[in-house]
């Protein structure tokens, strides 16, 4: 007789280690998918912190930077007039929201807007002049150009202001 309950507890013996195997196996993959998933957490903190460095690049200048910008080109002439341009994914009317917004921000007083085929904004700083031209490109993209230009003291004073 004894030798029928053997084989039992043999059998029992080896269902209850297959079963501590698959508990083995079930923690190493868990163990295994975590640190699959780690780089991944890292990765978007990574993301969300140079987002959050792009948005304070974009308010370092004198005038905004639209975040979603690409093709951007800057030029500087010699008489102390810059133009950038640049060509954004977004419509008319949220570049030109954006630029009212933000330039007023920055402290730029809005003269004067011309609307039609191109939108033109023009801001004014006691030493700066700023035009800003969106062009629509097609219905989400747009093509930004924004020309600056410093005054020279000396100059104004010398012509005078009307």
């Amino acid at each position: 007789m004894k030798t029928n309950h053997e084989p039992r507890v043999f059998a029992n013996c080896f269902n209850s280690l297959a079963s501590g195997l698959s508990f083995v196996r079930l923690g190493f993959a868990c163990i295994c998918l975590a640190l699959l998933l780690l780089p991944a957490c890292n990765k978007r903190q990574l993301l969300k912190k140079n987002e959050l460095i792009e948005v304070h690049e974009a308010r370092l200048f004198d005038v905004p930077f639209y975040i979603g910008a690409f093709d951007n080109v800057s030029l500087h002439d010699q008489d102390g007039t810059e133009q950038i341009t640049y060509f954004a994914r977004a419509t008319s009317s949220e570049i030109r929201y954006f630029f009212c917004q933000e330039m007023e921000r920055l402290g730029w007083l809005n003269v004067v807007e011309f609307t039609g085929p191109e939108q033109i904004l023009v801001f004014k700083k006691p030493s700066s002049w700023s035009v800003v031209t969106i062009e629509k490109q097609s219905s989400n993209m747009v093509h930004v150009k924004i020309m600056l230009k410093r005054l020279n003291t000396q100059l104004d004073d010398a012509h005078g202001e009307d």
